[in-house]
């Protein structure tokens, strides 16, 4: 095992030097000692007990350790059993003295049994070294891109929807790399103490409130339901030059275009907003001739539209005036699909604190915006609808 060799080596140096076809004889004890103390941070055991550090590198040959007793001037050559250093097959080192070695009798081991010696050690390497919990915890660990579902170091969260994607993900859709910098929070937060599940259960444990905390809500939302179907139409517009995934990817990104008229009723003016699935274009519908919000989605699929409209009818059922919600008005495909909302004309959250600094230091606004906010929430209850995604950028500022 690897202290009794610890032991076999250090009783060694007292009176012996190295000589190894990758070092000169050593001249002195001193010297000899401190080339087996280098040895020994290269040197691997070959036992069944421990063989932590097998040979991971196929370029590196294994050679055994040969010592020369140096007590009366005898070249007695001792091979120390279970120790072998790693040679690099490429290395320009050559034994120094080849005849030598053929004196001894030291013959290098065949290709077959280095191989699979290498082998060997690689399969119990892997059992002997690597914790249990390893592999797991690294798996854990890792981050992974919210779109290609790569992993990587290197991601970068998207502020619209808090997942984070990679750079090559977020270029893509983008148009331009991600900011290394970071966003600031509507309202600045400094933790002062991180609490764990076990401390807070303990502190509610020992300081109970009352009626704290409160039990279980669970949604009252009853939709109406009269025996009538609904149904809402979808316009598909045809185009004849365009078939196939492949190429609808090769229509520009950029559509809609500043002036374009989409669904022969939508004239587009410029954009308003972006996430990472959606882009937003004030529109002037020459139909009704009023502004409104016509948003081009990167993936929208029949059954994400139809939800789209379910939760439209149920909002529209609680909020009768729109004044907390937009209204969704109309959906079509065009290549991609467009979903069209009435306009609320204001600032995301994020965006005015960012444009204007110290808004929400105002206590009033702050006040605001939680009110608002609450508000929309207790409508979304009573529509029996979960939001999800509470964040600044998804409450508007009017």
């Amino acid at each position: 095992d690897k202290e009794a060799a610890a032991e076999r080596i250090a009783k060694l140096i007292e009176d012996v030097e190295l000589e190894t076809p990758v070092a000169q004889p050593c001249q002195d004890k001193e010297a000899a000692a401190e080339r087996i103390a280098k040895l020994i941070e290269d040197v691997e055991l070959e036992t069944p007990v421990d063989q932590k550090n097998a040979a991971s590198d196929v370029a590196k040959e294994e050679v055994p350790v040969k010592i020369v007793s140096a007590d009366e001037g005898k070249n007695e050559v001792i091979e120390l059993p279970g120790v072998v250093v790693h040679e690099d097959k490429e290395s320009n080192l050559t034994p120094a003295n080849d005849k030598e070695n053929e004196d001894t009798g030291t013959v290098p081991s065949s290709v077959k049994d280095t191989e699979q010696k290498k082998s060997a050690k690689s399969l119990d390497s892997t059992a002997s070294t690597t914790a249990p919990n390893a592999v797991q915890k690294k798996e854990e660990e890792a981050d992974t891109c919210g779109q290609c579902y790569c992993e990587t170091d290197n991601l970068f969260l998207d502020p619209t929807d808090l997942n984070k994607y990679c750079e090559s993900c977020w270029t893509e859709y983008y148009g331009q790399a991600p900011s290394r910098s970071e966003s600031n929070p509507l309202v600045a937060v400094e933790i002062s103490e991180m609490w764990m599940e076990d401390l807070l259960a303990q502190a509610w444990a020992e300081q109970i409130l009352p009626g704290w905390p409160p039990p279980l809500a669970h949604s009252g939302y009853v939709g109406a339901n009269n025996g009538e179907e609904a149904f809402a139409t979808v316009q598909v517009r045809i185009r004849r030059d365009i078939c196939g995934p492949h190429a609808r990817e090769q229509i520009n990104s950029d559509r809609p275009f500043s002036g374009e008229i989409l669904a022969k009723r939508y004239r587009i003016s410029h954009i308003v907003g972006e996430g990472h699935f959606t882009k937003a274009f004030l529109a002037h519908d020459i139909k009704e001739d009023k502004p409104v919000c016509v948003k081009r989605h990167r993936q929208l699929s029949v059954e994400a539209l139809a939800d789209l409209f379910v939760l439209g009818k149920r909002l529209e059922e609680v909020d009768e005036g729109g004044l907390l919600f937009p209204r969704l008005v109309d959906a079509f495909y065009d290549v991609v699909g467009f979903t069209v909302e009435c306009l609320l004309e204001g600032e995301n959250c994020l965006s005015k604190s960012q444009s204007k600094r110290g808004f929400f230091q105002d206590l009033a606004n702050l006040q605001t915006v939680a009110v608002g906010a609450l508000q929309g929430l207790a409508k979304l209850d009573q529509a029996g609808v979960v939001h999800n995604d509470i964040k600044p950028d998804n409450l508007i500022w009017i």
